[in-house]
């Protein structure tokens, strides 16, 4: 059972595109997000994890599309996007565009700006 206090969800790699879709199926369930190097879908992570797949993306059913999940989520859901750029996993600019969806979908608000 869980206790009546906040819940956040958080996905490494695989597991944010886990986090992204039970966040958009469950609006009114996590108090925030945290992301941590998770890619914008599967069929994009392919071409780079495992070049010789790239052609044969279109055979896969799930996509873990995040990218189309991340517009769904709640516009009060605070978000916090943690990423490496060394990851061996997900490339850099998965998590850069992940950003770039934040950004477009809510204003950033930092201390001093």
């Amino acid at each position: 059972m869980l206790g009546k206090g906040p819940i956040v969800f958080f996905g490494q790699s695989i597991g944010g595109a886990v986090a992204i879709n039970l966040a958009a199926d469950n609006p009114s369930v996590p108090a925030a997000l945290i992301l941590e190097n998770t890619f914008t879908s599967i069929t994009d992570l392919i071409p780079s994890l495992a070049p010789p797949l790239a052609s044969f993306t279109w055979l896969l059913h799930q996509k873990w599309d995040s990218r189309s999940r991340f517009l769904e989520l709640p516009a009060d859901l605070p978000i916090l996007l943690l990423s490496g750029r060394k990851d061996e996993i997900v490339p850099s600019k998965h998590m850069d565009e992940v950003r770039s969806l934040a950004r477009a979908a809510w204003p950033i608000v930092a201390p001093g700006r």
